[in-house]
């Protein structure tokens, strides 16, 4: 694999995997381009996929009326995205999260919902622009949390968590979407890979200020914070609990006494 991978890059031939991803060209092939350029994505050449103009036809796809062709595509930019900020930038200036969104809209199947949230968590790594519109996103988000998929729940978690850091008014926009609830009931899930990326939002929360850290205070977040230190957890969760104690402790006399 890794040696008909290095033939097709020193072929000089990606441009021409990019041009075959165009509406124009069949289905057929445009799947089969998809997926050449989604492996080599995943490889160590993936600022040569980001390069050789395949982003753009890429977005495009994602609009495709073949779901297999629409999932491909997610892959591919997912994969672009996770490579490096440059490579990130460039999928979000090509555009992708408008079509990304409309994907959540339609009914999908678990392994295609994984990828597009997975894609989705990618993309909101880092520092969005500030053209990015978050509020469309964590109404996403906002459905996604409450999946019983775990893999989908955990990779949601995450891109609230980067949305939270990495956006100014990051988290007024998350409270507002509403997910504090369901966050705080899921510090009461079993799975760590679930728990991490949930109190590392409420920890990123409970930076706020007074009012928004008020929020989770009146969700009952200090119980479930008492029951999970209580519990062998790794010390990165536990970490991250006591972090939230600290903040609340530095809030307003009310805070504090709870």
């Amino acid at each position: 694999k890794n040696s008909t991978m290095i033939k097709i890059i020193r072929a000089d031939v990606l441009p021409r995997f990019a041009e075959f991803l165009s509406r124009q060209r069949p289905p057929q092939l445009q799947m089969e381009a998809a997926w050449v350029l989604t492996n080599i994505a995943a490889s160590d050449y993936t600022l040569l996929v980001a390069e050789c103009g395949a982003v753009p036809r890429l977005v495009e796809l994602l609009e495709s009326p073949d779901a297999n062709i629409r999932h491909q595509a997610t892959w591919a930019l997912g994969n672009i995205a996770a490579d490096m900020p440059s490579c990130r930038e460039t999928v979000l200036d090509h555009g992708a999260v408008t079509p990304l969104l409309a994907q959540f809209k339609e009914d999908m199947k678990v392994s295609v919902l994984r990828t597009a949230t997975w894609a989705l968590s990618n993309l909101c790594f880092g520092k969005l622009p500030a053209e990015i519109q978050v509020k469309p996103i964590l109404e996403i988000i906002s459905l996604l949390i409450h999946s019983a998929d775990e893999k989908i729940l955990a990779d949601a978690c995450w891109a609230l968590y980067y949305i939270c850091d990495g956006v100014e008014g990051g988290i007024q926009d998350a409270l507002d979407a509403g997910v504090c609830p369901q966050l705080v009931k899921l510090l009461m899930h079993a799975s760590a890979n679930i728990l991490l990326p949930v109190i590392t939002s409420l920890a990123r929360i409970s930076a706020g200020d007074d009012t928004q850290v008020q929020v989770i205070v009146e969700q009952g977040i200090l119980p479930c914070l008492a029951q999970l230190l209580a519990r062998n957890y790794p010390k990165i969760i536990k970490k991250q609990a006591c972090l939230i104690v600290s903040n609340i402790t530095a809030g307003s006399k009310d805070q504090i006494q709870v």
